[in-house]
């Protein structure tokens, strides 16, 4: 779909909790101590109606994880 919704959209702290573990894992494994060279992320809803959010980290290349659609709402 490729249209950035992340502004319009609730996770769970579940969901939450998973993007900050991935985050954390990978600035672990790639050296990085400073979260903020993490760019902003990105979301996009799926055609199964998971949500899709991602990043491009430079030097990495794309981090992604999908959400369950019982996992995440949109923000009315």
């Amino acid at each position: 779909m490729g249209k950035d919704v992340l502004d319009w959209v609730l996770l769970s702290p579940n969901a939450v909790n998973q993007w900050n573990k991935l985050c954390q894992e990978i600035m672990r494994d790639k050296e990085i101590s400073d979260p903020y060279q993490i760019p902003d992320e990105k979301a996009e809803v799926m055609d199964d109606g998971r949500l899709r959010i991602y990043c491009e980290l430079p030097g990495y290349g794309e981090v992604e994880m999908f959400v369950e659609k019982r996992e995440w709402g949109w923000n009315n």
